[in-house]
């Protein structure tokens, strides 16, 4: 093949990718504008309102220019880069644009290297060395071709410094170039590299390749446009590690790729990505975060995150030229979560220090330097060819940090964020609990592993036997992990025992038995909040420490026809089956000789400390799935539960247990997916432990009946509950709290927040008295009962910060009348519904406030009761008014205030309905 062949073979392979990538992008509109005319910007120093950076000075000229030492060879001056401060020194990566004599100026942005330039005072700089170089080489073609030379020209570089790795990590952006079609640089691709000397004292290299990162490609969005990723520039947040990533020139649509970036609009837009580790794999953030056209919709530039005093994140940026009718000065915006961020606003430096400058530029840095004063130093263009940079000093004010903070709106998850396919490799700490919580610890288990494959087992014979001998050898000999691999078992009731991790393989499925007499012996286990004797679980332990099931296998219970499956479970209500004052060994429901049957779960350890249950699928089940009891210190992460088709089949049922954590779980339910539960009616009472200390967080819930469900089994009360960060996508209701007169107990200190909900039945539900199917004739409501030891009491529960974004109804509410639910506050939350308020009964102290309601219906329902307010909703209905309808004598001090921004206060008198106009 001659030479030219061999090129235009690479041409055509090229475009023809290249037609491939067009093909599969997203053709999703931008969200992006060129209209700036509307927006106003805060800028600290000038507009009137509280300023968070007050500028105490800096030097009159730039502290780098043309001409002084270090500066020789580079013709264009500096743009970009970043700077940190080690040991009292400040080290600075700047972008030189090197350029070559006799080269047009734009030529700079080409033949451009990564200097280092160190100082101790921000102001005297000292060149050190050269880090990285360009080749300052044209393209030959405008496609993105492996022929053009990808590191035409090299900007942006930011040092991080990896913990783990003990080096210093470079990331910086390379281009490809083009004369003829703007934006001349082209393509742009993120590398990595990393010290070759260890320690902070490898910052200054040399450095060592290790290759691209994130660039344009089958994933790449329509707002990056034909710059491809033109910065990253990378910040620790809790579950990892996120980078800001920019792009220019956005397409329009999938047709534009990959020669008409820029010809319609020139948008310069941030998005996000993301990653476990500072060595990736990195990926973008989805379309519904990316652009963040929150913090300015045209134009952000090279923002570089650092953390403020109070914990929120800064992100400083390059804020745009005056000719785009942009502020010409820096710019920063704040986000408690590193994902969410403010409107822009500015920094008038102009204001204490001589303006030197045509256009700012670029903050390379905001380094804290004590008693709320910061270092930034910045690049910017005069009227010369060279651009120099410049320094100041700032002074922060705590207190407006504070209100500016408090006003920022929180993140709420979408469905890609949550559940098991998005569980990260490490445990996060648990931050910002409203109780006391232990800081999980995962159980640590010794470097000895048994494939149970080697010790003879065979898919042709039920594996329970060996199974069970080879976890109680493990555990006797100071523990390690037993591991099922790969095939389909068959097994009766597995016995986990202490410092032994059961590892399901991936491609592990284990079939349990439907045999009852394949859960014999009887064990000590509770069924539905009453201890007994009976089958307990496909996986049991008992009085066990440091206990795991791990992996990506699967348990399946037996089939849908299996026998146990066909005996009732239980006579009755368990209460009625069971004497609560029968001693527990007495307590036999076996299902043997003509006694009952209660079904087992699936995994249900009893009694046990420090349990880990990660990572496995669990399909058609029983009963409940995953039920610890009387357990402490329990990590339930990564799991998947699938049992629509079961009765009962609860996803995580928590029984009276202390300091649980629950994260990245996702639940298909035949009945409440994740479920807290402390022991039901006198037996409850009698062992008295409640469930309390338990987070849930970035889960999902979907098809169940409630998403988190406190009850119905209350007697030991559940207290201490937060619930973070969870979609629920499917079920009958969101949030359900359930007991009944007779269950005792009740909870108590209940929280929820960051939560959103799709296709739900009911937002909340409060469903305390039952049916009279059930519970017969404690199910009425009237005549109201002498409170006693056995009636529940439900009480100081907040829900904030959700988003319902569909739902038949806002909620029901039906109470207990001698003891009403009460101390309720729902507030920051957006709502889609059907129909509002069809029973807020029996409720005493209940507050709705800052909500946005949009409801197809009007009518609100409230029976006996008192001290309820909304305040500060907004409604968005197709009538003109809400019709409040109360009944009931003790319903009183009932209050609408500033609803639909109508400053007057509505207060019911004895008159119904109540009428509330809305404009």
């Amino acid at each position: 093949m001659t030479r030219n062949a061999f090129w235009g073979l690479c041409i055509g392979l090229c475009l023809a990718g290249t037609q491939a990538i067009a093909q599969k992008m997203e053709s999703k509109s931008i969200k992006t504008t060129d209209k700036t005319d509307s927006i106003s910007f805060h800028i600290d120093g000038i507009t009137e309102g509280e300023t968070l950076f007050t500028v105490i000075g800096g030097p009159e000229a730039p502290v780098i220019n043309a001409g002084m030492p270090g500066t020789e060879g580079i013709q264009g001056g500096f743009e970009g880069g970043s700077i940190v401060k080690i040991k009292g020194t400040y080290h600075m990566f700047p972008t030189e644009r090197a350029g070559v004599k006799g080269m047009p100026a734009y030529h700079d942005r080409v033949k451009t290297r990564i200097g280092h330039w160190t100082s101790t005072d921000g102001v005297h700089w000292t060149r050190q060395s050269t880090i990285l170089e360009s080749s300052g080489v044209y393209a030959l073609v405008h496609e993105d071709n492996p022929m053009n030379d990808r590191r035409s020209a090299i900007w942006s570089y930011m040092p991080v410094f990896s913990e783990e790795n003990n080096r210093w990590y470079g990331f910086y952006l390379a281009y490809t170039t083009d004369k003829e079609i703007a934006p001349n640089h082209s393509f742009g691709r993120i590398w990595r590299c990393e010290s070759e000397k260890e320690g902070l004292e490898g910052i200054g290299g040399p450095y060592r390749d290790m290759g691209i990162i994130i660039e344009p490609g089958l994933d790449s969005q329509l707002w990056e446009g034909r710059q491809g990723v033109a910065s990253f520039f990378p910040y620790k947040v809790d579950k990892g590690w996120n980078a800001f990533i920019s792009g220019a020139y956005p397409y329009e649509t999938r047709a534009d790729y990959p020669l008409k970036g820029g010809e319609k609009r020139k948008v310069w837009a941030v998005g996000l990505a993301e990653s476990e580790t500072l060595e990736g794999p990195w990926k973008r953030m989805g379309e519904e975060i990316n652009p963040i056209t929150s913090i300015h919709p045209q134009f952000v530039e090279n923002p570089i995150v650092s953390k403020l005093p109070n914990g929120t994140y800064i992100a400083m940026f390059d804020g745009g030229p005056n000719y785009l009718n942009l502020p010409n000065r820096m710019g920063y915006t704040l986000s408690i979560d590193g994902k969410n961020w403010s409107k822009a606003r500015y920094i008038a430096i102009d204001t204490k220090v001589k303006k030197w400058w045509t256009v700012m530029r670029t903050p390379l840095c905001l380094i804290p330097e004590g008693d709320n004063v910061y270092t930034i130093v910045y690049t910017a263009w005069d009227d010369t060819r060279f651009h120099p940079i410049g320094m100041v000093k700032v002074k922060l004010n705590p207190e407006v940090l504070d209100k500016l903070t408090a006003e920022l709106k929180p993140a709420i998850p979408y469905l890609n964020e949550v559940g098991a396919q998005a569980m990260p490799r490490n445990i996060v700490p648990i931050k910002n609990a409203y109780f006391n919580m232990p800081q999980p610890k995962r159980p640590v288990f010794p470097d000895f592993i048994v494939n149970m494959k080697d010790k003879g087992m065979t898919e042709d014979a039920p594996i329970t036997d060996l199974v069970n001998r080879t976890i109680a050898e493990v555990s006797k000999q100071g523990g390690g992990t037993v591991v099922i691999p790969e095939g389909k078992w068959k097994s009766a009731r597995i016995v986990l025992k202490s410092n032994v991790n059961l590892h399901l393989a991936k491609g592990a499925e284990i079939e349990f038995s439907g045999r009852a007499e394949d859960y014999l012996p009887a064990v000590f286990t509770r069924h539905e909040g009453v201890e007994i004797m009976g089958p307990a679980a496909f996986i049991y332990a008992n009085g066990e420490n440091n206990i795991a099931i791990t992996g990506e296998g699967t348990i399946y219970g037996p089939s849908m026809d299996a026998e146990i499956r066909k005996r009732p479970n239980g006579a009755s209500v368990v209460e009625k089956d069971v004497p609560w004052d029968m001693p527990i060994e007495q307590r036999i429901y076996d299902g043997m000789e003509g006694r009952t049957f209660y079904r087992p779960k699936t995994i249900s350890p009893i009694n046990c400390t420090n349990v880990l249950i990660e990572g496995i699928t669990m399909e058609r089940s029983t009963l409940w799935n995953v039920v610890p009891i009387y357990c402490e210190n329990v990590i339930i992460r990564g799991i998947t539960v699938n049992s629509t088709k079961v009765p009962s089949g609860d996803g995580i049922d928590i029984e009276s247990c202390k300091n649980v954590l629950i994260e990245y779980c996702t639940l298909n339910c035949g009945d409440d997916c994740f479920t807290l539960k402390a022991g039901r009616a006198e037996d409850g009472l009698r062992v008295g432990k409640p469930t309390e200390n338990v987070v849930i967080r970035y889960s999902l819930a979907q098809h169940g009946h409630g998403g988190i469900t406190c009850g119905s089994e209350t007697a030991g009360v559940i207290k201490n509950l937060y619930v973070h960060d969870c979609v629920f996508d499917g079920t009958r209701t969101g949030i359900r709290f359930k007991t009944r007169r007779n269950r005792g107990g009740g909870s108590d200190n209940t929280y929820y927040e960051r939560l959103r909900m799709i296709n739900v039945g009911k937002a909340f539900t409060w469903d305390l008295l039952g049916s009279a199917y059930y519970m017969g004739e404690l199910a009425a409501r009237y005549p109201a009962r002498k409170v006693n030891r056995l009636t529940p009491d439900v009480k100081n529960i907040l829900i904030k910060d959700f988003i319902v974004e569909s739902a038949d109804q806002f909620f029901t509410a039906n109470g207990i009348p001698e003891i009403p639910f009460n101390q309720v506050v729902i507030e920051n939350g957006e709502i889609k519904c059907k129909k509002l308020i069809g029973a807020l009964n029996d409720a005493a102290g209940f507050t709705m406030r800052k909500l946005t309601i949009e409801s197809l219906h009007n009518d609100i329902h409230i029976l006996d009761g008192k001290d309820i307010l909304f305040e500060d909703i907004h409604f968005k209905l197709p009538s003109e008014e809400i019709r409040v309808n109360v009944e009931g004598k003790k319903s009183k001090n009932i209050i609408f205030k500033n609803i639909n921004a109508n400053q007057e206060k509505v207060e019911y008198k004895k008159e119904s309905p109540m009428r509330i106009e809305i404009k």
